[in-house]
């Protein structure tokens, strides 16, 4: 993996010594948020400066719901930057050079995100089961392994097909993903599932001896996914930025996992210019 971190700063100084304008970032879309409600949570936060040198009032922002848009918005020039979680944005600058880091949201580093399953309410059976696999494989380094290989030092091929185990007679759990944040998840034109997501899904799998079948869902349609039956569990990100603040992207009604990976950094990444 590509050693950034000291890049970022000189990025973020240059970047900051040469922005006076709005910068428009582009997010994934958030439930029960809004564009102008991230926008005052940011000006309120006391963590203000985003860029260095730039005033947090010089923010704007606009909510996609795939990622996919969120790249074309970027090269059509409506977002001057994306802001994404660390392990995302490497994956992007490190396989495709047209991408630059413009900046860190030091909004996030005295925070967390963590990644964890959504369920009904009513459904707190799967969930424990989730959570006793989780736990399970905490315990024997499974999770560690798993982070490793795909985020924290990626294999080459860590997009490569992930196979599901098969278990006939047994039930089938449907899992909402949304395939649009490699390594963590990805699935194929094909329809072929991978990525770090998919990995774990089939290690809770063989210790559940269930069968997974997934469905393939923009972000701001997991929920209803859920609500409406069409899937028992999603991908879900939480989102713990103060202890003030509540879970704001957990709409009523969902219940969710414990976590089983955290970042505490959104990098902001624009177009290389060269």
């Amino acid at each position: 993996m590509k050693k950034i971190f000291a890049l970022s700063l000189l990025v973020v100084m240059l970047f900051a010594a040469s922005a006076s304008a709005t910068v428009t970032v582009g997010r994934h879309s958030m439930l029960n948020f809004t564009e102008s409600d991230m926008v005052k949570l940011m000006q309120e936060s006391t963590h203000r400066e985003f860029f260095v040198g730039l005033d947090v009032t010089d923010i704007a922002i606009k909510f996609y719901d795939t990622l996919v848009l969120m790249q074309m918005a970027l090269n059509k020039g409506d977002v001057q930057v994306l802001s994404l979680p660390q392990c995302v944005a490497e994956y992007m600058l490190n396989n495709n050079n047209n991408y630059a880091i413009k900046g860190i949201d030091w909004w996030f580093i005295s925070s967390a995100c963590t990644l964890n399953f959504a369920f009904l309410e009513d459904n707190k059976t799967l969930q424990k089961n989730f959570n006793d696999a989780l736990d399970d494989m905490k315990r024997l380094g499974v999770l560690g392994m798993l982070e490793h290989k795909y985020i924290t030092d990626p294999e080459p091929n860590t997009l490569s097909p992930v196979e599901f185990p098969k278990f006939p007679g047994e039930p089938t759990i449907t899992v909402a993903v949304t395939g649009d944040l490699p390594p963590i998840d990805y699935i194929a034109p094909d329809g072929t599932p991978a990525g770090y997501n998919t990995a774990l899904l089939a290690e809770i799998a063989n210790r559940l001896k269930v069968n997974i079948k997934l469905i393939n869902v923009e972000t701001g349609a997991r929920a209803a996914a859920l609500q409406s039956g069409r899937a028992d569990v999603a991908f879900w990100f939480q989102s713990n930025m103060d202890e003030t603040i509540p879970a704001i992207d957990v709409p009523q009604g969902l219940i969710i996992s414990k976590p089983y990976y955290k970042w505490n950094e959104q990098y902001f990444i624009g177009l290389n210019k060269k």
